[in-house]
């Protein structure tokens, strides 16, 4: 819209333009031929020459001279008012292309800045980070290099640890705080601008002989403390730097800094990672050696535990053999001893001793049966003689007798005959059982079943007494070392390699199941033997 009306504004000057000569030709020639024809009029006599020329110079030469001075006054005004648009126009164009050029500067630094933190995200490693940034920020200031500086604050050192494309490797360059541009950036916290060097007063000696002379450099910042510092380096043929390039310049340090604490904190977690790690598979060694450990005392315990009850059992076999051969005997003889003295008294015994030693007749019997029923408990010879689930009938029966809970034996499968260490240690077992219900669970009915599997014996005693709850049998188990003889039958089964469970509940009974492995070596029973 404004281009068309500008268009329409200067068509309109150059017509004003050609018309203020058009104009006042036609003016001049209408007022020449008006002049002559009133004064050469046939009837009248011919005019002197001092009234043609009167007549003449107004309307032929006044007229058309005012005329042609007004249009080149309008055409004057019109052409300053129209070049002071343009120039106005020339103005805003200027600006707008100013305008335009700091768009597409601030538009190139965002998309670099945005690509720089990208890189700070996905790179940890601090020199190659380090690079990027200052290869994206000279491309975009349009400078020839740059180098990062870190500040060693506990002694007092500048050192170089990046750069880019600048006349020497400057890595490893260590200044002392206030030499340089650098050194003055990092004592005083604010940017610098030094855009002839070579004849700067308070040049760093460390860069003689740099072909570089234009130099930006600002503070990089962490927490409100100078960590190092950024700059960017031109050579003399290069553009001098502006406060412009200190804006872009800090915007890169900043994300300097963060680079840098991030190379810092991911050196650190990588360091706690590796002595977390050694840590780790030290303490993974000590738990193997102690596991290793626990498990041969744990196999050493299991030795002695079998050993002790295969000494207990031998023991208990010998006390019963002595028993029965020695106090047996002796209650025998006693026994007959009193029988003797009664038929040798005969008639002269008194009444009263005759009922004294008829009371020892029979305290001597109840003695013999006490005696052996303590050997049966100590060793059934039963058990030796014919194995294990004869013993287990006979057990059974005498159980149901004294405590007056009824007692089912059920035998599934083939039986065989086990080692007598085996059979004695599952009767210990199934006793203490037995034993426990007639004691705590106060029931009316109790079985045994023995299932004779492939390679596992399983034994399960259960009965419908009142139960028990596992949890608080268990917390009391470890807080006053109470419920021992359950404790004692697990041991007991894990002597034999086997394992035990025991389901409980109030009001729901027990179930005890014992799993002992076995080996199929032996006869099997005849089940009808029984």
């Amino acid at each position: 819209m404004q281009s068309d009306s500008r268009e329409e504004q200067t068509r309109l000057v150059n017509r004003v333009s050609r018309a203020r000569w058009i104009v006042p030709l036609v003016l001049a020639l209408f007022g020449t031929g008006y002049a002559l024809f009133s004064q050469w009029s046939p009837q009248d006599r011919a005019p002197a020459a001092s009234d043609v020329l009167q007549v003449f110079l107004f309307p032929g030469l006044i007229v058309p001279l005012f005329v042609w001075a007004v249009l080149t006054w309008i055409v004057s005004v019109a052409r300053r008012a129209n070049l002071q648009i343009l120039e106005n126009q020339a103005g805003i164009a200027n600006e707008n292309a100013r305008l335009f050029q700091e768009t597409k500067q601030r538009y190139e630094a965002m998309i670099a800045l945005h690509e720089t933190s990208l890189d700070v995200i996905a790179r940890l490693d601090t020199t190659q980070l380090l690079e990027a940034l200052l290869r994206r920020g000279t491309q975009l200031l349009g400078a020839q290099g740059g180098v990062v500086y870190l500040y060693d604050a506990p002694q007092g050192v500048i050192r170089a640890v990046a750069s880019y494309k600048t006349s020497r490797d400057w890595v490893g360059v260590t200044l002392e705080l206030d030499e340089g541009v650098i050194g003055q950036v990092i004592r005083t916290g604010k940017p610098m601008i030094v855009n002839d060097y070579h004849h700067w007063s308070q040049r760093a000696v460390a860069f003689e002989g740099s072909s570089e002379t234009r130099i930006v450099g600002v503070p990089l910042k962490w927490e409100n403390q100078i960590i190092g510092a950024f700059d960017m380096v031109n050579n003399p043929e290069g553009r001098p730097f502006t406060e412009d390039d200190v804006w872009l310049t800090s915007l890169f340090a900043d994300l300097a800094s963060i680079a840098i604490k991030n190379a810092e904190l991911h050196s650190q977690i990588k360091r706690f990672s590796q002595e977390l790690e050694q840590n780790v598979a030290a303490r993974t060694r000590e738990l193997s050696k102690a596991k290793e450990e626990i498990a041969a005392r744990s196999e050493q315990l299991r030795l002695l535990l079998a050993e002790t009850i295969r000494v207990q059992e031998d023991e208990r076999a010998r006390i019963a053999r002595d028993m029965h051969d020695d106090v047996v005997q002796l209650v025998t003889a006693a026994r007959w001893e009193a029988q003797t003295a009664e038929v040798f008294a005969g008639s002269e015994l008194k009444s009263e001793a005759r009922t004294s030693l008829l009371a020892v007749r029979e305290l001597l019997d109840q003695t013999e049966k006490q005696i052996r029923r303590a050997i049966y408990n100590l060793h059934p010879p039963i058990l030796d003689a014919v194995g294990l689930k004869p013993a287990l009938q006979s057990y059974a029966e005498q159980f149901e007798r004294i405590s007056g809970t009824g007692c089912r034996l059920e035998i599934v499968g083939n039986a065989i005959r086990l080692p007598i260490r085996v059979e004695s240690c599952i009767y210990r077992l199934i006793e203490e059982a037995l034993t426990n219900i007639a004691t705590h669970a106060h029931a009316t009915k109790s079985s045994v079943v023995l299932d004779y599997r492939d390679t596992t014996l399983c034994v399960t005693v259960e009965d419908d007494g009142c139960g028990f709850d596992r949890q608080e049998w268990l917390r009391e188990s470890v807080r006053n070392g109470s419920h021992l003889g359950l404790l004692s039958m697990q041991e007991r089964v894990e002597g034999l390699g086997g394992s035990m469970r025991v389901e409980s509940a109030p009001g729901q009974g027990t179930r005890l199941t014992l799993q002992i492995p076995i080996e199929r070596g032996a006869v099997e029973w005849n089940r009808s033997e029984s």
